[in-house]
């Protein structure tokens, strides 16, 4: 015998011979295995001939019975402290029961439904279907919806709902049981989503179509701009030339201002057309054998002067190089924006060092300045197009911020990787590798490479 229950038994057993009638008592065993086991005693006392009282009864073994009350009741337990609505119906629709969950979800107390028809919670619009819902439950023994109901106070709520069908001990189907969950918000929120989702396809084709507008207007504008201008360097160098006639100093040196403003405008116009361009898609090299000490050389030479009139030290140095197969007139405009960026960027009495290297399987450009450096911030930015640092615009210097969207797009066409390292106020390096290799096994000629 459990001993948590022996005293309750004596109690039992003793009022039982007092009183000369039959008890019935329950109580735990302990089996021999360890388990334990729930039994019902029932018994009287009797008097033997001789006087002695003996007890005369049975003992049933009510395990499985008991425990599956318990189970029983600990599932209603569960089902009652639920916050889902946990309900029943008959075949007929009728509610069996509805637990507090069911009474918060639809604002229906337990004695309100518990007799009535579920229906009331069903919109007119959704009547037949939830008919045929419940006839598939019953068919197949489950199904999962996500349907409309319709609350006491008459407003519409969403739910996701678990039907099982509820057979009795021949397998005959008695009603159905339900587990419902309100995801009136979820859905809102999925609409929401839905709806901001279309709303951005729809702007950013917008986006996109006018970004291809702008870069044809780009493009068509350079190329308008290309004749004229070409026009204007002609007879400007007719003019200087004396074609028209004596020029006076003055003459020349207000002319001069005009050429120079004009070649700009002509480079500005080659920029715009490069990065169309590469805006299509395509970008044409004329392949052929580099020698890149040479070009970088002839680049560094190209800056010299500006960077003697600032009084900064420029300075080169390479190693033996390979030739590379690239398209010489790109890699030198490559070098030509890095040198005279890091030219015009750096102080007065600054220094600018570029270098050349290679590596076993790459060609190395260093272009190191001692300039105003680059904002961390920015320097995720600085090879977009049209981009300028916030330095450079409150400082006011020229340029158009193509330079090095232009120089990216050289370095990747010839497959290679451009990158910056910069502390802020402490200057530059811009640092180009590229693949010699790959380079070297391309054949002289014109290569088309996508961007």
């Amino acid at each position: 015998m459990h001993p948590d229950d022996r005293r309750r038994l004596e109690v039992d057993v003793t009022s039982s011979l007092g009183g000369g009638g039959p008890y019935t008592t329950d109580y735990r065993v302990l089996h021999r295995d360890g388990s334990v086991r729930y039994v019902i005693e029932r018994g009287q006392a009797v008097t033997a001939a001789d006087g002695r009282v003996r007890l005369d009864g049975a003992i049933f073994d009510v395990t499985d019975r008991r425990l599956g009350e318990l189970e029983r009741l600990k599932l209603a337990a569960i089902v009652e402290s639920s916050d889902d609505a946990i309900t029943s119906a008959d075949l007929e629709g009728i509610v069996t029961s509805w637990n507090k969950g069911a009474e918060q979800m639809f604002g229906y107390t337990a004695e309100e439904m518990i007799g009535q028809s579920g229906s009331v919670l069903v919109p007119e619009e959704e009547a037949e279907d939830s008919s045929m819902r419940i006839a598939s439950v019953i068919e197949l023994g489950e199904g999962r919806f996500e349907v409309t109901r319709r609350r006491k106070d008459g407003t519409l709520i969403d739910i996701a709902v678990t039907m099982s069908a509820v057979r009795n001990s021949e397998g005959d189907a008695v009603g159905v049981a339900a587990i419902a969950q309100d995801i009136t918000d979820r859905r809102r929120l999925e609409q929401e989503r839905e709806e901001f989702t279309r709303e951005l396809e729809v702007r950013n084709e917008r986006l996109l179509e006018l970004d291809r507008l702008k870069d044809e207007f780009v493009a068509l504008v350079s190329h308008e701009l290309r004749t004229p201008l070409t026009s204007i360097r002609g007879y400007l160098e007719l003019v200087l030339d004396g074609e028209a006639g004596e020029v006076t100093g003055e003459q020349r040196q207000f002319l001069g201002v005009v050429e120079r403003n004009a070649n700009r405008l002509l480079d500005l116009v080659g920029d715009l057309l490069f990065l169309a361009q590469i805006e299509a898609g395509k970008l044409s090299l004329e392949v052929g054998a580099v020698d890149l000490a040479r070009v970088a050389a002839e680049s560094v030479e190209t800056a010299r002067p500006l960077a003697e009139e600032k009084e900064i030290t420029l300075t080169l140095a390479t190693s033996p190089l390979p030739l590379l197969a690239g398209d010489r007139a790109r890699i030198g405009q490559l070098l030509d924006n890095l040198v005279s960026n890091a030219v015009k960027f750096t102080p007065q009495g600054g220094r600018v060092d570029v270098r050349a290297s290679s590596s076993r399987e790459h060609a190395i450009l260093e272009v190191r300045d001692t300039g105003m450096g680059i904002p961390a911030d920015e320097q995720e930015h600085v090879f977009e197009r049209f981009f300028r640092t916030s330095r450079a615009t409150e400082q006011a210097i020229q340029g158009t911020g193509l330079g090095l969207a232009i120089s990216k797009a050289i370095v990747h066409a010839h497959g290679g990787r451009i990158t910056l390292a910069s502390d802020d106020g402490e200057g530059a390096t811009f640092r180009v590798t590229i693949p010699i290799r790959a380079l070297q096994a391309a054949e002289p000629g014109q290569e088309e490479i996508a961007s």
